[in-house]
């Protein structure tokens, strides 16, 4: 059979665009070209082809035409998934299946194939469900659109096979991929890179089921079928090299396995030489492995050490496997003896081992976790307390409930402090199974609220602020003090889920527990949110009176000094207040306000003092003064760059600003770039606003009632 050569491909997609004029067959022939690259991981060429696609679907000198975006979005997506980059990927997708579903047929086989391709970056992201949801749609479509014995249905089948295996559902897998390779042993059609790769997802199952010498024939099967049409250094060889060698590792056969893993991370290194792709952590995981195994450590933590960094910006700390690599790299430092650097290691893996068994020990080790929390080294207070825990389960009946449940909540508060959030959760659900007072489980559900808090997890948080307020009100004994606070954190949580109305309530009742205690601080605090409540469900009546209160809590609590920063904070809501208003001179004296506090403790390249520029431009739009209005946005962007943080929040609310500036000025093209920017930015960081997703979706729909 003859090799299959991707340049060869390319040179002819090539020679045949060089010989048309014709503008949409440049555009096929130029997608398709930069989606071999992509199939061969030559992003830069492939970033080459869509940069000269621009203009064939967006040029000011023909009409935009959506299924044209939609195969650019497609190509565009692909290059992302190919990167990585499968958030971004999967908003294209989303996108270009939103286009064919108006304007193509049910069952239109492009519909299909964007079925297909979300399910995958699904898988790539992890979300399986969603991934096999998608993979059923495809398969629905294919079975009225083509052939019972179409190719594409097979694939369709091995792809559901990969998810099925990946979330721990073999025999589901299995059937999946015999399902495939029957389709494709019926089809004349069939690539042979269809029946390779079902050898190989079958060399999984295999290998999972430790049935080596079966899942060796399936690889060598799958190897076979690759080098009768790929040149040796094609991409798919990588993968395939990798399993072979780590399947050789646990054979205990090291020296094949290390020929197979050096050729697959040179091909993946060639294929990617600037990325620290996942399969590249995984080749030098596997190399680390081969070389522990022959006792070669220095040599194993170099890889192990790469691996770590790679796989930490892959996976998350309490991954599997980025805890293996961190074991062996303790191992390996140990057979050093490089102590030290084991210990480091360990702690991360909370693996001590304290010999002392005895009643005293528990309390020294108690005691001295508590005294590093209080000295704030919580990584010093972990081995305290996971050596407390260790005698406890050794010596169990010298030890009360009531002493485990203090030394899992520190456990948690140590945790906690070192954002190791998922271990300071189990220690919290330890000490919630030892409660037995509703003082402890007051203390026990608050810490709880504060751990889903800190991760963003409002739902969460909610659930436990509820939790802390029911117990509290069923203590006659309970402070007034704690109530006012369990009021208060309901409505901060609601507030972070965005459901205002909700949170105004409990606000409102936490101000009035405060107001006789006289608590100036969380007085100020539940004003405060409060006033930004009434100002986003645009009551701004009630948002100025309460801002106003805010602002005479703050006077009397900094005597009358406005060199805190939460001084120009609430001067720049008051502006944006009367510009709702429409009293304009009063929103602009009150933005210089805001901007000349901030000036006199920030430096210019403060995000903060782009806060005041931002203010400034929507005053400017207000009132029409859209060239004035650009000059503050163009400011607050340049801050913004300063930053360094491309992803930055605030990037969201400025191209939401220019877009409706850009609106007003009827730019409609430059509006509706930023509107779309805007709500990337709102859907990766501020994914529960629907309000505010909802208001850009409407600005970008009146722009397209301009395009059409």
């Amino acid at each position: 059979m003859a090799v299959f050569n991707s340049e060869m491909v390319i040179k002819v997609r090539e020679q045949e665009l060089a010989l048309t004029t014709d503008q949409d067959m440049r555009l096929s022939w130029l997608l398709r070209i930069a989606q071999l690259h992509i199939e061969d991981n030559n992003f830069m060429k492939a970033i080459e082809c869509i940069e000269q696609c621009r203009p064939l679907v967006f040029g000011s000198f023909r009409p935009l035409k959506l299924l044209h975006l939609a195969n650019f979005l497609e190509t565009l997506g692909l290059l992302c998934d190919g990167q990585e980059k499968h958030e971004e990927a999967l908003k294209l997708f989303e996108i270009m299946l939103r286009i064919y579903t108006a304007y193509l047929p049910s069952i239109a086989l492009e519909s299909a194939n964007a079925h297909d391709i979300i399910g995958m970056t699904h898988f790539y992201l992890g979300s399986y469900s969603d991934a096999i949801l998608h993979f059923n749609y495809s398969l629905d479509i294919y079975r009225q659109c083509l052939p019972l014995e179409h190719f594409s249905i097979g694939d369709c089948y091995q792809h559901m096979g990969l998810v099925y295996f990946r979330s721990g559902c073999t025999i589901q897998a299995k059937r999946c991929y015999d399902s495939a390779s029957e389709l494709y042993e019926k089809c004349s059609q069939t690539n042979p890179a269809r029946m390779g790769k079902i050898y190989h997802c079958q060399a999984h199952l295999y290998a999972v089921a430790n049935n080596n010498e079966e899942a060796l024939h399936a690889y060598q099967k799958a190897e076979q079928i690759y080098r009768s049409f790929l040149p040796h250094d094609h991409c798919f060889f990588a993968g395939l090299y990798s399993d072979l060698g780590e399947l050789h590792n646990c054979m205990n056969d090291l020296d094949q396995a290390l020929q197979y893993l050096n050729t697959a991370l040179m091909i993946e290194s060639n294929h990617n030489p600037c990325q620290k792709t996942r399969l590249l952590g995984t080749l030098h995981l596997h190399i680390g492995r081969n070389y522990f195994m022959r006792g070669s450590y220095s040599t194993c933590l170099n890889n192990f050490s790469i691996a770590a960094v790679i796989f930490q910006r892959h996976l998350p700390l309490h991954n599997e496997t980025f805890q293996e690599i961190l074991h062996y790299i303790a191992r390996a430092y140990y057979r050093l003896n490089k102590y030290e650097e084991s210990l480091a290691n360990y702690k991360l893996l909370l693996n001590l081992d304290m010999p002392i068994e005895s009643e005293t020990a528990f309390e020294i080790f108690y005691s001295i976790g508590r005294l590093f929390l209080k000295m704030k080294q919580p990584k010093e207070a972990l081995e305290y307390f996971e050596a407390c825990l260790n005698l406890s389960a050794t010596i169990a009946s010298l030890f009360s409930n009531d002493r485990l449940l203090h030394v899992y909540r520190y456990q948690g508060l140590a945790f906690f402090r070192l954002k190791e959030y998922s271990h300071a959760l189990d220690s919290f659900n330890h000490a919630l199974t030892l409660c037995t007072t509703i003082k402890d489980f007051v203390v026990t559900y608050n810490e709880l609220r504060k751990l889903y808090h800190v991760q963003r997890n409002f739902e969460l948080e909610l659930y436990y602020a509820r939790l802390v307020l029911d117990k509290s009100m069923k203590d006659p004994q309970q402070c007034e003090f704690i109530l006012g606070h369990s009021y208060l954190n309901i409505g901060q949580a609601y507030f972070h889920l965005y459901e205002y109305e909700k949170a105004l309530p409990f606000l409102h009742k936490s101000k009035e527990i405060f107001d006789p205690l006289e608590d100036r601080v969380n007085i100020s605090n539940a004003v405060e949110y409060i006033a930004v409540s009434y100002y986003q469900i645009d009551n701004y009546e009630q948002a100025e009176l309460f801002t106003l209160q805010r602002l005479e809590l703050l006077r009397r609590f900094h005597q009358n000094n406005e060199s805190s920063p939460d001084f120009p904070y609430a001067y720049s809501r008051l502006a944006r207040i009367k510009c709702e208003q429409k009293c304009y001179n009063e929103a602009e004296e009150l933005s210089e306000k805001a901007l000349c506090l901030r000036r006199e403790y920030l430096s210019e390249n403060d995000i903060r003092l782009g806060v005041s520029f931002q203010t400034f431009g929507i005053v400017c739009n207000a009132q029409e003064k859209y060239e004035e209005a650009l000059d503050y946005f163009e400011k607050f962007e340049k801050i913004l760059r300063t930053t360094k943080e491309s992803d930055h929040p605030y990037h969201t609310y400025l191209h939401e600003n220019l877009g409706t500036v850009y609106y007003n000025m009827k730019q409609f093209t430059k509006s509706r770039e930023h509107y779309e920017k805007s709500l990337t930015f709102a859907l990766e960081k501020y994914p529960l606003h629907r309000r505010f997703h909802q208001r850009l979706k409407y600005g970008i729909e009146r722009i397209f009632d301009h395009f059409f």
